[in-house]
């Protein structure tokens, strides 16, 4: 991956190459870098990968890098494992990482109906409740991939997801 940083004068010392680091880690990690994906850490910046670096205007200095990161990029059909953050009677939020999934309720089992008292969704049998803070099982149906942010569709309607025991 390649990064553009601007530092200004009062970071230039002995300990520049770790402020570089240290500032790239804040810059890019738990971001979204477009069709790549999110950057879960940075795991390697080599020394030789950071530019000599040229002076702005402004008496910055910009820098480019080169650097090695594991990265998470949801794919149409992947299942994962998430957590329920907001519940509606549309359907719900589940959070996968830094990555948000809506899963509609036509994505879900025919069985389940909206309890608008509990903000949950239940099983018609009420074994079932997706609430907030539940844990799920869902299939990634579709993504949307923006530079500064990605969005992905969910389905529960298949065996084996839905509701997962989180204890």
């Amino acid at each position: 991956m390649h990064h553009e940083l601007h530092l200004a004068p009062e970071h230039f010392g002995p300990q520049l190459k770790a402020v570089i680091n240290s500032r790239l880690m804040d810059k890019v990690e738990g971001k979204p870098m477009g069709k790549h994906g999110y950057v879960i850490s940075v795991t390697n910046v080599k020394e030789e990968d950071i530019s000599q670096g040229i002076i702005e205007d402004d008496g910055s200095v910009s820098f480019d890098i080169s650097y090695q990161a594991i990265m998470f990029r949801p794919f149409k059909n992947e299942v994962l494992d998430a957590k329920v953050s907001n519940v509606n009677e549309h359907g719900f939020f589940a959070d996968v990482g830094p990555l948000q999934v809506f899963v509609s309720k036509h994505a879900m089992p025919d069985d389940h109906t909206f309890d608008e008292q509990a903000a949950s969704w239940v099983s018609d049998d009420r074994e079932v409740e997706i609430k907030k803070d539940s844990g799920v099982r869902l299939r990634v149906m579709n993504t949307d991939v923006l530079t500064n942010k990605i969005h992905a569709i969910g389905s529960i309607q298949t065996d084996f997801l839905g509701l997962i025991d989180t204890e």
